[in-house]
């Protein structure tokens, strides 16, 4: 599952969130937690120290070389591409054997006798 990408718009005071209930709204804020609206519409209440790292996150710079994207599954088994002619002789090699051969007996049989003259 991905990760929800916001970036924190604005604070709001906590008298103006209507959404939750005023207990839970008094919890939050005795943890240090604070309103921001969000760029999607939503409140997220978050530290001063979330805050700063979102905003850091919204401001990158141009990048010369962009980061790489990770894996988060590192012990996964990749799919290679596969070649469709090695899948043609792997599923018909008894049928190619059975050309070979019979084109090698058609050449001793006849070819022989085309070198003589």
């Amino acid at each position: 599952m991905g990760r929800d990408k916001y970036t924190l718009i604005q604070e709001l005071s906590p008298d103006e969130v209507d959404d939750i209930s005023p207990a839970y709204k008094a919890s939050l804020v005795s943890q240090g937690l604070k309103p921001y609206l969000t760029s999607n519409g939503t409140i997220k209440w978050a530290s001063e120290a979330t805050m700063l790292y979102k905003y850091g996150q919204s401001k990158k710079l141009f990048r010369v070389f962009p980061a790489r994207s990770r894996s988060y599954q590192k012990n996964r088994v990749k799919r290679g591409h596969r070649n469709h002619f090695w899948l043609f002789v792997k599923d018909n090699l008894w049928l190619i054997f059975a050309g070979l051969a019979l084109v090698a007996l058609l050449v001793a049989a006849f070819g022989y006798n085309l070198f003589l003259y």
